[in-house]
């Protein structure tokens, strides 16, 4: 019996495919080079994604997998082409510091979702009283003003 190739084989095996090679250049050009906010970005995603599918279930809330499927699929989507363009804008306009802005509001914005998401989690908790009273205070003051 032959032994199994390990991993830097077929990580060897893989990184010789031209396609991934021409996937690497065009994500290199439109992103330019990887950012650690990338992987913040990319585990915030992750961890909204299992805080919502938690906050579902304590809920009582029914989970589609078809639709969650979308809605993180779309909000990927989403992120992808905010960013690109900010980065192709960035290069355009001699470094404007717009990548760096549009990969923290993204940051920010998932940070936030996961703490509404535990939010939902645990209502009763300090923070979550607190939270709910600023959400609610808010949504009287765009109520008081007739916003969306």
């Amino acid at each position: 019996m032959e032994p199994r190739p390990d991993l830097a084989h077929y990580l060897e095996r893989y990184l010789e495919a031209w396609p991934l090679k021409l996937l690497a250049v065009l994500l290199g050009w439109a992103y330019g080079p990887w950012q650690d906010g990338y992987g913040v970005l990319l585990a915030l995603v992750v961890l909204d994604t299992l805080t919502g599918v938690w906050a579902s279930r304590v809920e009582g809330r029914s989970i589609r997998s078809a639709i969650l499927r979308v809605r993180t699929l779309t909000k990927l989507g989403f992120y992808a082409a905010a960013l690109m363009t900010a980065s192709l804008a960035d290069r355009a306009l001699g470094g404007a510091g717009l990548l760096p802005a549009a990969l923290a509001v993204a940051v920010v914005s998932e940070a936030l979702s996961v703490v509404e998401n535990l939010v939902r989690v645990y209502p009763d908790s300090p923070l979550g009283r607190v939270l709910r009273g600023l959400l609610e205070a808010r949504a009287g003051e765009k109520h008081d003003r007739k916003e969306p």
